[in-house]
């Protein structure tokens, strides 16, 4: 799916998903003297999903989440963060690679691809190994469990739900 058509239930993976997905969602906070504007986009995919697909959905994201900013903010002071979070049944081993190893995007803009399995209940992300990243990380990793968390939810499980092997509950 090309990300610049619109949320994610637009396409052809909708009636195998078993719960109606959210809209984009769209967050600003300082963090550590930046201001930082973060972009949760759920993408319905396939099984198929590649890292070229992942890289391919950046810069409309990116479009998307510089439209839905608020305040002039100048370079270097401002952080973007596109999260896109691909729902699909299950993602092949070089995609997992992929996302758990994604490299840089841009500088003021970072690329943090979630992956979630929504028969399982498991989500695949990347962990901040970058001393630039550990900063921002405990808010990335707030919205993302919160999302994660609902979307959970929504999929009818109660808890369960694990990101990187780990348990979110």
């Amino acid at each position: 799916m090309d990300a610049s058509n619109g949320n994610a239930y637009n396409n052809n993976f909708q009636g195998r998903v078993p719960f109606k997905i959210p809209d984009d969602s769209f967050f600003q906070k300082w963090v550590a003297g930046s201001h930082v504007v973060a972009g949760i986009f759920p993408i319905l995919c396939d099984s198929g999903l590649s890292p070229d697909r992942i890289l391919g959905n950046v810069p409309s994201l990116f479009s998307r989440l510089k439209r839905n900013k608020k305040g002039l903010w100048p370079r270097g002071i401002c952080e973007y963060f596109v999260i896109p979070i691909y729902l699909a049944d299950g993602f092949n081993s070089a995609t997992i690679d992929f996302v758990h190893h994604r490299p840089h995007y841009k500088w003021a803009m970072q690329h943090e691809p979630v992956l979630y399995n929504y028969h399982n209940n498991t989500a695949e992300m990347h962990l901040a190994n970058d001393p630039k990243e550990v900063v921002y990380r405990p808010f990335l990793c707030s919205l993302i469990v919160n999302t994660l968390s609902e979307y959970s939810r929504l999929a009818g499980f109660n808890e369960g739900l694990t990101v990187n092997g780990i348990s979110a509950s």
